[in-house]
């Protein structure tokens, strides 16, 4: 397969991700990226977690490929770029937001199933 031909190489390169909208992550990439470690090292069925969850390029890809996923991210602001990217709403069966105080701070943690 394409994510296995990744392996006998030292260097991948891939298209750069660009903003399609205003309030896009400043730190995206393309989701060949995770697609391609997901197929390496995952089974359909399992689950992906992504510690930095940003747009949800991670979730995305992990969705398409029939895998679940958990993702964290501190910055409430990037839920409404997620729910683009992905493509869902807080109604979504599939779907969980949490968010939690995480005081002094006052910081948002989501988790996303």
């Amino acid at each position: 397969s394409q994510a296995k031909d990744y392996l006998s190489c030292d260097v991948w390169e891939f298209t750069p991700q660009h903003s399609r909208y205003e309030d896009d992550h400043p730190a995206m990439f393309p989701e060949i990226l995770p697609e391609t470690l997901i197929r390496l090292f995952t089974y359909t069925g399992e689950t992906v977690l992504d510690p930095f969850l940003g747009s949800g390029t991670t979730t995305k890809a992990a969705r398409k490929l029939e895998r679940g996923s958990v993702g964290y991210e501190i910055n409430p602001n990037y839920l409404s770029v997620m729910q683009k990217r992905i493509g869902f709403t807080e109604d979504s069966p599939d779907v969980e937001v949490v968010f939690r105080d995480s005081s002094p701070s006052n910081n948002l943690e989501k988790g996303i199933i």
